[in-house]
């Protein structure tokens, strides 16, 4: 993604992941160094809210849902 840092979490998006704590120490992260995007990969009950968590913060990433499929080499 160009000159930008990518974090990226692959796995179901729900609660029981911990993702509460992803979510501020990414907004934490994104307070000082405007380079890192998340990308977030999966789907699932709390991707609604944290969809939300991160449009409020105007935080930058990427929700892709999920996926399938072979994954291409870079």
């Amino acid at each position: 993604m160009g000159e930008k840092v990518v974090l990226l979490y692959v796995g179901r998006v729900s609660w029981e992941k911990n993702l509460r704590c992803l979510a501020r120490a990414y907004l934490e992260i994104w307070k000082v160094r405007k380079d890192v995007h998340l990308v977030i990969t999966g789907d699932g009950p709390a991707r609604t809210e944290l969809e939300g968590m991160f449009l409020d913060a105007k935080a930058s990433v990427t929700f892709t849902g999920y996926l399938e499929g072979p994954i291409p080499l870079l």
